[in-house]
């Protein structure tokens, strides 16, 4: 199985290579609501505070809060980077436990029993070797890939998760792994390279360390992907391809287990003041549920402020045999207002229907709206 996931993925690896040959970038380090700009001895910290009401009644208010620290430390030639971070505990039937794409900030550190907690989530080492970075260590796969500048930060921009990455790809958790990014000249390629277990700290059973170091256990595999991108003026464009050898439900059969694999694409461009996102994926249908996924958002300055509008799609796998599954398609707008200098608020209104690809069959309604005001404060 592990010597046909390898085969499967270079084969996408192979038709990506044919498409390339552009500029150079290098995509921006980010935890939680912390943004490292340039490395260096820094400790940064940072609190996002949500309350959500949604129109199904079913579902209960819920207000979450999360905290994020990040220190840079310089060590020999490279640096060393520890990311802190604590979530709050979800509410029972609350927005989180029934409507959990409609908050990308909430969940992210939770114990097995699904209560908040303080961990340590990412702990890696990097070093740049001329035009090239390597980093390596506790690392979160979505800090290297599937980058964009409009929709990429649930504590300022799109709270919505299908807004914030791309659900098709099956991204592990904070994971051991490690990245390898080459900037080269102008019109040459730019590529960025990621291996590590397919299993991160919360895709475990218990949440817990000792189970992600175990990365032999039954049912783990690798995570790869390999992504290229090229700038012109105004523009971005990065191309990806990634496979994830676990053992994953196979949709298709009333048994059995497949790897999972895909390609994805992310565009940003400028027109006039608007920043404009689109992203597209493709993932294996015969064992996600959401093979077929397409977004656009943009942001663009109102004032001093800064406002955005989204939607997402996420298409249905034709080969599955549940019949309850529908495409999804969310739907959100938002206005970030900046109080003082590190403290900023955004309210923001989101439209669901078939959350989670659900038909809405006694926990949720088929389509909901979801308000939310989120509190965002930088020390």
């Amino acid at each position: 199985m592990f010597r046909c996931s390898i085969r499967t993925g270079l084969g996408l690896w192979s038709f990506l290579f044919l498409l390339l040959p552009l500029h150079a970038d290098t995509p921006p380090e980010r935890h939680g609501s912390i943004e490292i700009v340039q490395p260096g001895i820094q400790v940064r910290g940072g609190f996002t505070l949500t309350w959500q009401h949604a129109s199904d009644p079913a579902v209960r208010d819920e207000a979450l809060g999360s905290f994020d620290l990040v220190s840079i430390m310089p060590w020999r030639a490279g640096y060393w980077t520890l990311y802190v971070e604590g979530n709050l505990s979800p509410r029972s039937q609350g927005i989180h436990a029934l409507l959990p794409v409609a908050n990308a900030d909430a969940g992210s550190a939770l114990d097995r029993d699904g209560r908040g907690r303080l961990q340590v989530s990412e702990l890696r080492y990097s070093r740049r070797f001329g035009k090239r970075l390597l980093s390596l260590g506790l690392i979160d796969p979505t800090d290297m890939l599937d980058n964009s500048a409009v929709a990429n930060d649930e504590t300022r921009q799109f709270i919505n998760a299908n807004l914030v990455n791309n659900p098709t790809i099956a991204f592990p958790d904070y994971t051991l792994g490690l990245s390898w990014h080459r900037d080269v000249e102008p019109d040459r390629l730019d590529i960025t390279v990621f291996m590590g277990s397919s299993h991160g700290l919360a895709d475990n059973p218990d949440a817990s360390y000792s189970e992600l170091v175990d990365v032999t256990a039954p049912g783990k595999g690798l995570f790869l992907a390999l992504e290229t991108y090229w700038t012109a003026p105004g523009s971005l464009l990065r191309l990806g391809a990634w496979m994830n050898s676990a053992a994953f439900p196979r949709l298709d059969t009333t048994s059995g287990t497949a790897t999972n694999h895909g390609l994805y694409a992310v565009f940003d461009f400028a027109r006039d003041n608007v920043l404009w996102m689109l992203r597209a994926g493709l993932a294996n249908p015969a064992v996600s549920p959401g093979a077929r996924f397409l977004s656009l958002g943009a942001s663009w300055p109102v004032w001093t402020a800064e406002a955005g509008m989204g939607v997402a799609w996420v298409g249905q796998s034709r080969k599955a045999l549940d019949p309850d599954l529908k495409d999804e398609l969310d739907m959100e707008a938002w206005l970030r207002l900046s109080l003082t200098e590190n403290l900023e608020i955004t309210p923001s209104i989101q439209w669901l229907q078939h959350p989670d690809l659900d038909i809405g069959s006694g926990h949720v309604a088929a389509r909901s709206r979801v308000a939310t005001l989120r509190l965002n404060y930088l020390f």
